[in-house]
């Protein structure tokens, strides 16, 4: 099988923008594949508007980006990884989830 030539992009150019600081972040930690990890820290690094709406939720984005800088190179702990999924013990943060009630109406 071969993927027929698109006649249109299919993606936004800040998408591009994010993969392609992604490959980056993932080349230079020596890792085979991009992660959601390299995802995240790439929009954190190049969307202003979403830092800005996270400081909002009163989110410390530097220690966000130390944090997944940090799983990027060694990981994440064991003692952090849920056993099963969806048995996360940590609670969200009440105002997104209020925040995604009010956008769902």
């Amino acid at each position: 099988y071969k993927e027929p030539k698109r006649k249109k992009k299919i993606y936004a150019p800040e998408i591009y923008e994010i993969l392609q600081h992604s490959s980056l972040l993932a080349s230079r930690s020596k890792d085979e594949f991009i992660g959601i990890d390299h995802i995240l820290v790439s929009i954190l690094s190049t969307r202003e508007e979403i830092v800005d709406f996270l400081i909002h939720l009163n989110i410390d984005v530097s220690k966000l980006i130390c944090d997944l800088k940090k799983i990027i190179q060694d990981g994440i702990p064991k003692e952090q990884v849920p056993s099963v999924i969806g048995t996360n013990k940590t609670k969200p943060n009440q105002e997104i989830l209020k925040f995604l009630a009010e956008i769902k109406k």
